[in-house]
């Protein structure tokens, strides 16, 4: 884990999971780079030169983007500097989610806050889209959390699908210093109709070459209840950081996730390292 991607939010002076970004960086001697999206100043200059214009007002929303630049820059710089990491603060132009998955695609990890319902707007989520569309891991934090990354008992969601596997491997560097990995099986999504005797393979015997202890947490759980069996779970065994993958699906207009991935990304309490 060489490369991490953090989300710098232009409406907020600091946020805990940048805190957390930088902890991660200096553990595994990363180079951290934090992405601060111009949005509005973006949406202003693709509609200046249709119905209605707008180009009067890029001068001063060009003037606002690079004043919060430099104020979130410098502290950005301020805090690498004292926690002696490598990195620094880009800009870009764009819709936060599509920012973070062009960029994202050039880094091990991303680490994203988790939406604000409040605050952040509501027919779309940073956290939720780059975990989908990005191809790479990301780590979702709750605002009110601090965690320092390191990650002692971490629960995985595993259903032997294409995207809990993504995600079991992702998150290989942390599995290797945890002091437990609890893992939470749910139904199967995994399509072998050809095979009629499946080769040898057992997540859990995967897992015991690469971490110090694991076990197997029992729990008879449904489709529509995983959601719900993952948050429990986390919480009665003091969980620090959840694994599972991101399902999504398409819809006419824009990718939307599944019901338990977007209700799990919301609703932890904790960090959650998702891939799809």
């Amino acid at each position: 884990m060489k490369d991490i991607l953090v989300h710098v939010k232009e409406h907020e002076a600091w946020s805990n999971h940048i805190d957390l970004a930088i902890a991660l960086a200096r553990r595994f001697g990363a180079r951290l780079t934090g992405i601060l999206p111009h949005e509005q100043l973006a949406l202003v200059k693709l509609m200046a030169d249709g119905p209605g214009g707008g180009a009067e007002f890029i001068p001063e929303l060009q003037a606002r983007a690079d004043r919060a630049a430099a104020a979130l820059g410098a502290r950005f710089a301020d805090t690498l500097r004292a926690g002696t990491v490598e990195g620094d603060l880009v800009t870009a132009e764009g819709r936060a989610h599509q920012v973070l998955t062009l960029a994202g695609r050039f880094h091990d990890l991303i680490v994203v806050e988790q939406t604000n319902l409040h605050e952040d707007d509501i027919n779309w989520s940073s956290a939720e889209e780059a975990a989908v569309l990005s191809g790479r891991p990301t780590l979702v934090a709750p605002r009110e959390v601090i965690s320092d990354g390191a990650f002692r008992r971490i629960l995985v969601a595993w259903n032997g699908g294409r995207e809990a596997t993504r995600a079991l491997h992702a998150a290989r560097p942390f599995l290797a210093d945890a002091e437990e990995v609890l893992v939470l099986e749910g139904p199967s999504r995994e399509m072998a109709a050809s095979v009629t005797r499946a080769p040898p393979g057992d997540v859990m015997d995967w897992l015991r070459r690469h971490t110090r202890a694991v076990r197997r947490v029992a729990s008879d759980i449904a489709d529509r209840d995983a959601a719900d069996a993952i948050l429990q779970m986390a919480s009665t065994h003091r969980c620090d950081l959840v694994v599972m993958g991101a399902y999504g699906r398409r819809g006419l207009a824009r990718l939307v996730l599944g019901g338990a991935t977007s209700k799990v990304l919301r609703a932890a309490r904790l960090p959650v390292l998702a891939a799809h």
